[in-house]
């Protein structure tokens, strides 16, 4: 699929990256992140107070009960768990907690930010992706359309993740190498984020930005 809609011209690109960068700033968001990242390596990380409320504070993860909190974070240690041997999928964990919940919530966003967690190469969907690409979820009140719409809606987000970073186009490389040098030189001490990261915090930064400055 051709996603160079998603870049614009040049200049409308490298504004993007510019009020990526002045979000990301902003809201201090890349030293939360690597906490958040270095802490869920630590044993008992899940069942830790400190690292449950700044992981829900960093993903505005809000207005959830306890059941749902220690649903979501015992199959994140699970899911951390299992990783040691087999690739994540956000699909499956993304049926498996609904399935387990008592409410059958499809949780894209949520689990995607699971995954991403687990695995910095796996992309995260949220409203800013969403927006972009012209996707979302499904409030139906039948949970196979739920689970079913989710499951395309992140095919389509790693469709366009694998598309601009692994396409051989010369006009997908140089769009893209562009926001990775601008980004590691601008925040040379976070080198070890992914090229996909590195793409969401373009993505969410851009969006958060235009939101507060319509």
């Amino acid at each position: 699929m051709d996603y160079s809609y998603v870049f614009g011209d040049w200049c409308e690109w490298e504004q993007k990256i510019a009020n990526a960068f002045i979000e990301i700033k902003e809201t201090e968001t890349l030293p939360k992140y690597r906490w958040i990242m270095n802490k869920a390596k630590e044993p008992f990380s899940f069942t830790d107070y400190g690292f449950r409320s700044a992981y829900c504070d960093y993903y505005t993860i809000v207005f959830r009960k306890r059941d749902w909190v220690n649903h979501y974070f015992k199959l994140f240690a699970d899911a951390y768990e299992s990783y040691k041997t087999k690739p994540v999928d956000v699909n499956n964990l993304l049926v498996q907690f609904a399935q387990e919940d008592r409410n059958h919530k499809v949780e894209l966003s949520f689990i995607s930010k699971m995954a991403a967690t687990i695995d910095p190469e796996v992309p995260i969907y949220d409203v800013s992706i969403g927006s972009l690409l012209g996707l979302s979820t499904s409030s139906s009140s039948d949970y196979n359309v739920r689970i079913g719409v989710a499951e395309r809606v992140y095919d389509q987000v790693k469709d366009f993740y694998g598309e601009i970073l692994n396409n051989e186009s010369e006009y997908y490389k140089i769009y893209i190498q562009r926001a990775l040098n601008e980004f590691y030189t601008v925040f040379p001490e976070y080198k070890d984020i992914t090229p996909v990261k590195v793409i969401d915090f373009v993505i969410w930064g851009d969006y958060r930005f235009r939101k507060h400055h319509q």
